[in-house]
């Protein structure tokens, strides 16, 4: 008669099954192994959670691994931990040091792994991340553009000197806030085609920082703007912000309506911006190997 285990890793709910054949799954996974092939059974403590290794042998003579993964402290685990390590002589290397368990099984350590992989999945994340700005980065061309020639004309920079009207009777305010306390704010603000009657189509907003009425005067009587425009993979207008826009500003926006966030000259170069992404990488990496690191040799 087989015996069933309802374990718990982090908020998933894992299923394993003990009978002729161990049967372990989690989500969309399942994976099985014959009894009689299991070899050694190692529990390997990672931190919050905790990872049963199954050593066994396949049809090809090969060596499989499964993988099994609970919460710190999960009695069910432990049962089932207990329960395969008895199922033959030797096969319990519990009490070897970790090096040597997964020595013997011919495993790896998903620790030693996590140490080389992390860094690179964080420093890849990041990339990912700031893309857009790295993009911006490295361009340094310049144009200049009326707001009625935006998707008529080619454009072969994003670095524009935008000319029209600004609507300063609607525009989106867009406020963030912490703990219910607003911290900062920044508008979006229509533009117009010079002279453009009421009630027309709106081809580009401009971003900026959140400004008193007489520098918003004073914005505005330019007639034209340095800005930047963000069209760069998912840049442009947020889909709630644009849906704001038409169904309460009632302005005439859809998914075409460009984004030009204001020039405040602080802009950083290539080499600064590539300098703070390899800092922080590096940092967080480091955080996450100590950490690892310090997990292993508690384990010793």
């Amino acid at each position: 008669m087989g015996k069933t285990y309802a374990l718990r890793y982090l908020n998933l709910n894992v299923t394993a099954r003990l009978e002729d054949q161990l049967e372990v799954k989690m989500g969309l996974r399942t994976q099985r192994v014959p009894v009689e092939a299991v070899r050694f059974v190692y529990v390997a403590a990672q931190g919050n959670y905790q990872e049963l290794v199954v050593a066994y042998d396949k049809p090809d003579g090969k060596r499989g691994i499964l993988r099994a993964y609970a919460n710190a402290g999960d009695p069910q685990f432990k049962l089932l931990a207990d329960d395969l390590a008895g199922l033959r002589a030797g096969a319990d290397l519990r009490a070897l040091p970790r090096a040597d368990a997964f020595k013997q099984m011919g495993a790896r350590d998903t620790q030693r792994v996590m140490m080389v992989v992390m860094p690179v999945v964080v420093m890849a994340v990041l990339c990912i991340a700031m893309a857009p700005f790295i993009i911006h980065a490295f361009d340094s061309g310049a144009q200049t553009v009326n707001a009625e020639e935006l998707g008529k004309v080619k454009l072969t920079t994003s670095n524009l000197t935008l000319r029209g009207e600004l609507d300063l009777e609607r525009y989106l305010e867009v406020t963030r806030t912490k703990n219910g306390v607003k911290t900062s704010a920044s508008f979006q603000i229509p533009v117009y085609p010079r002279g453009a009657p009421e009630g027309s189509y709106v081809p580009v907003v401009l971003k900026t920082n959140e400004m008193i009425t007489f520098a918003l005067d004073r914005l505005a009587a330019q007639g034209e703007w340095k800005c930047t425009l963000r069209n760069v993979l998912w840049e442009g207008v947020a889909g709630a912000d644009r849906d704001f826009m038409r169904d309460t500003l009632h302005l005439n926006v859809d998914g075409q309506t460009l984004l030009c966030e204001l020039d405040d000259g602080k802009n950083l170069s290539p080499l600064a911006l590539i300098g703070i992404v390899l800092v922080s990488g590096l940092f967080v990496s480091g955080i996450i190997v100590l950490a690892v690191m310090m997990q292993r040799r508690k384990q010793r």
